[in-house]
């Protein structure tokens, strides 16, 4: 069984005829689904500044699955000026102020290392696009599914899925809820943009982030929102400043899922998409960052090894915490990243600043950062977190300076069996946790300092015999080994006695008699001896008797002895013999 994800940043030309299609490989491994963010920066180089925003959201599992929002807003304008749209026949789109789509990329195919897209009208700009992609076998059931949601509170059931997602899939709802319209439909009013996940394991778990800005307005009005325990969220009409629209995921059905309608506004229900993973494992939570803290940070407490983790928020420089429950923060602001190892993380970001008599819109793109958030009122980046590597149970990042602590949530992704997390760590001094919450709030999973690691204990090798097996390749002498399961096992060494009736410890012969003797004042001492080592002279009676007991003990009689010489001893002056029975 497989599982793969991976996230990649590539380049949509200016000027492309329609019908060219497009190839973007390097994933190393054939996709079964894609995600896909982008918001109009066009450069290759990490880049943040002032900028129209041309934004979105798509998804795709084959040519006739997909789907796509997209938001424009325009910097340095004196009239708040806008729109949005959403798209179920294409993945990628740009849009001018009255929703209408000026560009459209649909999906094509994929292919063993990445994607095709096609060009169906083309770009006036270049600009980057990351998508995000999943494979393997683990993966057995993918689908976007267009939906509509909302009217009134309690719970409702979206059908759709040509699957039973069960109690293993991930969940990826995005959107502009404020257009109350079946896709394909543009909206001139909407300026807006959603993000939310949850998985169906138990417990649930679920995050949603949502940004607007209000259209028409002669001075800036935006607003954020981020919270656990939703999946959906819309921010609108003019003067709004807390969710006019909210629901979470309550359970999955044979086609579909059960939501959870805690407040909707509008009479007309939202529409929405979502992107349905079944297979693998999915794990989300939260996390608030201490104060000051530059140290390397271990997420903990997951039930597998991440093969990656996006991460999304909607903090800035005057908000930094998670939302009350509906309400907003100031300011519109979305970081999204995704990062598989130390080499291989991007995140874009967006900033609309909030009470200004002109609009005051950033936009970053950043090629080497997990999470780089803007600071939109300079215009530069602010915050910075890298992703370091993955763990047993978890990741470890770190802060690249001395911040504030703030709030973000995220996503981890992997496949295969269930690998249990080590006994729990003694809890740590000051720790902020909060992530791996469910529904009803609760956390499932602890976040550590990086622990102190120590060196390994030294033992002593011990040489088999020589006539045992060997590994295959053993240890060198001076090589030390850990104390654990070895493929062989010595046999115990024996005492040999000397004549001067000490004892010392040497490896067991080939072959081995047990010979008996008087010593001293008629004690019995037991000596080990090799043919050929220092001889002594058995008596013919002892022999015989000897002999004789071996000879009951088989059950059949033997015709006698044959003599053997042994050698000689310098040491005694004579040689000893052994008898053998003959064959």
């Amino acid at each position: 069984m497989t599982f793969f994800f991976k996230a990649k940043i590539f380049e949509l030309t200016a000027l492309e005829i329609a019908g060219t299609i497009k190839t973007f490989e390097g994933f190393g491994f054939q996709p079964k689904a894609i995600l896909v963010f982008w918001n109009g920066r066009p450069e290759l180089v990490t880049t943040v500044g002032r900028r129209n925003l041309n934004g979105g959201i798509g998804a795709a599992t084959s040519p006739t699955n997909r789907g796509c929002c997209s938001v424009f807003e325009t910097d340095a304008a004196a009239t708040m000026t806008g729109g949005g749209r959403i798209d179920n026949a294409a993945v990628v789109q740009r849009n001018a102020a009255d929703g209408t789509a000026t560009a459209s990329v649909d999906f094509d195919s994929f292919t063993a290392d990445g994607v095709k897209l096609v060009i169906d009208d083309d770009l006036s700009t270049t600009m980057q696009i990351q998508i995000l992609a999943w494979g393997g076998t683990d993966l057995t059931d993918v689908a976007v599914l267009p939906f509509r949601w909302g009217t009134a509170t309690g719970n409702q059931d979206i059908h759709g899925l040509p699957f039973d997602p069960s109690t293993n899939s991930l969940f990826l709802f995005f959107g502009m809820p404020s257009i109350l319209a079946d896709p394909p439909t543009a909206d001139e009013d909407v300026i807006q943009l959603m993000f939310g996940a949850a998985r169906s394991a138990s417990p649930i778990q679920q995050y949603v982030a949502v940004g607007k800005e209000d259209d028409d307005n002669a001075s800036s009005l935006t607003k954020s929102y981020v919270q656990h325990g939703e999946c959906l969220a819309s921010i609108a009409g003019t003067g709004t400043t807390s969710p006019d629209a909210r629901a979470a995921f309550v359970a999955p059905l044979s086609d579909g899922f059960t939501l959870n309608i805690l407040e909707h506004s509008p009479a007309t229900a939202s529409s929405a998409f979502v992107l349905v993973l079944k297979g693998g494992q999915y794990h989300l939570g939260d996390i608030t960052t201490l104060s000051g803290n530059t140290a390397e940070v271990n997420v903990t407490g997951l039930p597998f090894q991440p093969s990656g983790v996006t991460v999304c928020n909607i903090a800035n420089a005057a908000t930094s915490l998670e939302s009350s429950p509906d309400t907003t923060n100031v300011h519109w602001s979305l970081t999204f990243g995704s990062a598989t190892d130390s080499t291989d993380q991007a995140s874009l970001a967006l900033f609309s600043q909030d009470a200004q008599a002109s609009s005051a819109v950033t936009t970053g793109i950043h090629y080497s950062r997990w999470y780089a958030e803007l600071n939109g009122f300079a215009p530069v980046y602010g915050r910075f977190l890298s992703y370091l590597h993955s763990n047993l149970d978890g990741f470890t990042f770190q802060a690249d300076a001395s911040y504030v602590p703030f709030f973000f949530w995220y996503i981890a992704y992997s496949g295969g069996g269930f690998v249990p997390p080590p006994p729990a760590p003694p809890a740590v001094v000051g720790l902020q946790t909060g992530g791996g919450r469910d529904i009803e709030g609760k956390g499932d999973a602890v976040y550590l300092p990086a622990p102190l690691f120590t060196k390994p204990r030294r033992v002593t090798k011990i040489v088999p015999p020589e006539d045992e097996p060997q590994p295959s390749a053993p240890p060198t002498e001076d090589e030390p080994i850990l104390a654990t399961a070895t493929s062989w096992r010595p046999r115990k060494h024996r005492t040999t006695g000397s004549r001067a009736g000490t004892s010392s410890t040497k490896r067991p012969p080939l072959r081995r008699f047990r010979l008996h003797r008087k010593s001293g004042a008629g004690k019995s001492r037991s000596s080990s001896h090799r043919c050929g080592s220092a001889s002594r002279r058995e008596s013919s009676a002892s022999r015989e008797k000897r002999g004789s007991r071996s000879r009951s003990r088989r059950g059949k009689q033997d015709s006698g002895f044959r003599r053997r010489a042994c050698g000689s001893s310098a040491a005694t002056g004579g040689s000893r013999t052994t008898r053998f029975p003959s064959a």
